[in-house]
């Protein structure tokens, strides 16, 4: 009998033994659906620490953002960087998509222009300074476009020391829902502007540059699978004689001319196409623009810049 109540008594001890850590661990008695019967400590607020961390974790983003720009965007400097002295040389072909996704760009393309030439006017700009203009939509050929209103390339002003002339024809520019696929004939237009400089305006003694306004990637060789030859990076003028030009045509085209391409692109997916086709071509600069256009004299002067302090 004694050895049984002794052997009672250790049960019990040891029942109060755990009993006692875990409440002792827990600060307090609770029953098993959680509710506090008795509470003797409380845990220390942490919110002073959950501050300092998420200040860190502010800090490290900013961080990030800073390293990415310094990665990722275009190096800018000030007027002077490209317009040292009131008689350098700037030849500057605008070439713009019109197909029916910029239906909401142009009125913005229009007020850049014009805020431009009153920039000319104004003397704000060097007295070489020349602009022209042309467009794009695609092939005009089915799946590409539609053979009634599509165009691969066309010029609606060469390049001229008369910006007023080159504003009226930005002005005269309409978009027809042109372009049936999700890429369209950047490309291609690119080809007949580099292989046509004396056709264009462009001076063998300026700075060159082509900047092509677009919220799509570019059809590239191998595209029109029933072309008849492939692109051989000759401007004749004919969307449907050849395939779509390729990186290595276009690089050679660019690298022969000495022109420089800006990018000023409104889409995502089409703005990493393009930085891979300024690394594949070693020439030019991506600048994002908004979906619709605004702030593109901005977005042109920072590519023109970047490209400046890029050289």
């Amino acid at each position: 009998m004694i050895a049984l109540v002794a052997g009672l008594w250790l049960v019990l001890a040891a029942v109060l033994g755990v009993f006692a850590w875990k409440t002792l661990q827990g600060c307090g008695l609770a029953l098993p659906d959680g509710t506090v019967l008795v509470e003797w400590c409380k845990v220390p607020s942490r919110a002073d620490e959950l501050a300092a961390l998420e200040a860190e974790q502010r800090g490290l983003e900013d961080a990030i953002t800073r390293l990415e720009r310094e990665v990722n965007d275009t190096p800018f400097c000030g007027a002077g960087c490209l317009f040292e002295g009131e008689d350098v040389a700037v030849d500057l072909y605008l070439l713009q998509d019109l197909s029916g996704s910029f239906s909401d760009d142009l009125s913005n393309l229009v007020a850049a222009i014009e805020d431009l030439v009153a920039r000319g006017e104004d003397g704000r700009l060097p007295a070489g300074f020349r602009l022209g203009a042309g467009s794009f939509t695609d092939k005009p050929i089915r799946p590409f476009g539609d053979p009634s209103r599509d165009y691969s390339f066309r010029s609606a002003v060469s390049i001229t020391d008369d910006l007023p002339k080159v504003s009226e024809a930005v002005r005269a520019f309409t978009i027809d829902s042109g372009g049936n696929t999700g890429e369209e004939a950047q490309f291609e237009a690119m080809i007949e502007v580099l292989g046509a400089m004396d056709d264009m305006g462009f001076r063998p003694d300026a700075r060159k540059f082509l900047v092509i306004v677009t919220d799509a990637p570019a059809h590239v060789a191998g595209d029109w699978e029933d072309a008849p030859a492939p692109e051989d990076g000759i401007a004749d003028g004919d969307g449907l004689n050849e395939d779509y030009p390729s990186r290595a045509i276009l690089k050679e085209r660019l690298q022969a001319t000495g022109v420089t391409p800006i990018f000023l692109v409104a889409s995502g997916g089409a703005q990493a196409f393009y930085r891979q086709v300024t690394e594949d071509t070693g020439s030019g600069v991506v600048i994002p623009i908004t979906s619709d256009s605004s702030g593109l004299l901005d977005a042109l002067f920072e590519g023109i810049f970047g490209t400046c302090v890029g050289a």
